[in-house]
């Protein structure tokens, strides 16, 4: 069973919680706008660094063969599952996220929230 776990983004920094912390977190600091952003769940999967990886994540995808090309895609909980898009949402690639040896080519680089302007601008100069 995987772990259950939710952060969010205040505009400055991520808060992070598993379920039971997130059950007794303070209704006042949600309803008073403190984390200007909702949450986005862990998906179960760590990047080939170890890194955890969350709805919001903009990941390098690296290719599974040589002559495909690196893509940057974006992790969206859509069709009850996390699916992964390219980063103006309106793509959905079909790779199976969820097989080991895909996270074995992905690298966490960076969010929505403080990344996804940079990977836009990279992305647009190949």
């Amino acid at each position: 069973m995987r772990e259950i776990k939710f952060r969010a983004w205040d505009g400055k920094k991520f808060y992070y919680w598993d379920i039971l912390e997130l059950a007794i977190l303070d209704s006042e600091t949600i309803r008073n706008g403190q984390l200007k952003y909702g949450f986005q769940q862990y998906i179960g999967l760590k990047d080939k660094q170890g890194k955890e990886i969350y709805e919001g994540d903009i990941i390098k995808l690296h290719p599974l063969r040589k002559a495909d090309p690196i893509c940057f895609v974006q992790i969206i909980f859509s069709e009850a599952q996390f699916n992964m898009y390219s980063l103006d949402g309106k793509q959905r690639y079909v790779r199976e996220l969820f097989e080991e040896n895909l996270c074995k080519n992905v690298e966490v680089i960076g969010n929505i929230h403080k990344t996804k302007s940079e990977v836009f601008s990279f992305e647009s100069k190949k």
